[in-house]
């Protein structure tokens, strides 16, 4: 059930993202759908949590100096 929840949750937050591709690159799109997704999932703001949620092949080290802005 929760698994049946994330999934409508990104689906939610997929439609949202794509109705601004008129302003977003790909990569821009990507980015903001996983950092939700995973903001949602663990209830957090934590990049260290959220990147463990998304299941990083890099580092988390590396996930975050690459989410800085």
């Amino acid at each position: 059930m929760i698994g049946e929840i994330t999934k409508n949750m990104k689906e939610k937050i997929l439609n949202i993202v794509r109705n601004f591709h008129d302003y977003l690159t790909k990569p821009q799109q990507k980015y903001i759908l996983e950092m939700l997704s995973g903001c949602f999932a663990t209830r957090s703001l934590n990049l260290t949590a959220i990147s463990g949620y998304l299941n990083e092949k890099c580092g988390i080290k590396h996930t975050l100096k690459n989410g800085e802005i």
